[in-house]
């Protein structure tokens, strides 16, 4: 299932109730304190740009004109300023990760204030120098 559209991505993530099955994987969408667990377990694989550089971390959906400022765990926002310096050598420069994650239900401030939300990037699948054509910027 591709999501894209920041309404979609709402949608799915907050959803009030309900048991769905996705492939080999249940998942349970409600009020349960377990559900990010389970959210994260069997989310979808999005694609996205991500960008790093001087008080910028951001991702933009490969079908969006919305751009998010990212929230990640210190491993992975090093993760991936570690391949960005290692393979681009040039911050500002998108590179394009499939990923999982969710969009915080929060009002953005600071940085995250110039943004269209705030999304919090859970794992990263793949990260890739090229961005593909049919992910290209809009």
């Amino acid at each position: 299932m591709m999501l894209t559209h920041k309404m979609t991505i709402k949608s799915v993530l907050f959803q009030t109730a309900g048991v769905q099955r996705s492939g080999s994987c249940w998942r349970v969408i409600g009020g349960l304190v377990i559900v990010g667990v389970l959210l994260t377990a069997c989310a979808p694989v999005l694609r996205g740009r991500y960008t790093w550089g001087h008080e910028v971390r951001t991702i933009q959906f490969c079908d969006s004109q919305d751009v998010y400022w990212v929230r990640c765990e210190p491993p992975l926002a090093d993760r991936l300023r570690a391949f960005v310096e290692t393979h681009i050598h040039r911050p500002y420069t998108p590179v394009y990760i499939e990923f999982q994650g969710h969009l915080l239900d929060e009002q953005p401030d600071g940085f995250a204030a110039d943004y269209d939300g705030i999304f919090r990037l859970e794992h990263v699948s793949a990260i890739e120098e090229i961005v593909p054509h049919d992910c290209g910027s809009h």
